[in-house]
């Protein structure tokens, strides 16, 4: 049992009962390896997310893919403190609500050319459903990723944002 402290009072709830499918999307949107990158920045505009998991042809996971992402290849010539500064800005958007003006902006710069799988993370942190909650928040922290995506086999069954990692804490603070 863990005590939560909410307004001056601690109540005690049983957080360790909570696993990784208890809180995880179950609509992930997938991309694909082939895709270009300028399909991808379309993809990301047109359902306003800010990061994807990367499969194959046979759904099998095999990368992560977001903005910041994005953003170093367009910004390659760019110094490390330039990339750094966008990389947060986009990153702070991503959290709160996508701006579609600025996104537009990035996929209207985008290349036809190079694919999704010359800029992915092919080091994907993912767990199982059963993973339990405080396993997976302590998973994002060591690794100093936003979304964990949870699989079956290899394939890709949900997704957990640093989001969905609230929602229980403001539901028991509603308690």
């Amino acid at each position: 049992m863990q005590a939560l402290e909410v307004g001056g009072d601690a109540k005690t709830v049983d957080l360790a009962g909570i696993t990784a499918q208890d809180v995880m999307s179950t609509q992930v949107m997938p991309v694909y390896e082939d895709w270009s990158i300028k399909r991808l920045a379309d993809f990301f505009v047109d359902n306003q997310i800010a990061g994807a998991p990367v499969v194959t042809g046979g759904d099998q996971l095999t990368g992560v893919v977001t903005i910041t992402d994005i953003m170093k290849f367009e910004s390659a010539s760019a110094d490390d403190d330039t990339i750094a500064v966008t990389r947060d800005h986009y990153d702070s958007i991503a959290r709160d609500t996508l701006d579609a003006q600025e996104l537009r902006k990035l996929s209207a710069g985008a290349s036809t050319i190079c694919t999704v799988d010359s800029i992915m993370t092919r080091d994907v942190i993912h767990i199982d459903a059963t993973t339990p909650l405080f396993n997976a928040c302590a998973t994002m922290l060591k690794n100093d990723v936003h979304r964990l995506f949870v699989t079956r086999q290899e394939k890709v069954i949900g997704v957990i944002t640093s989001m969905d990692l609230l929602k229980p804490m403001a539901r028991l603070a509603s308690v």
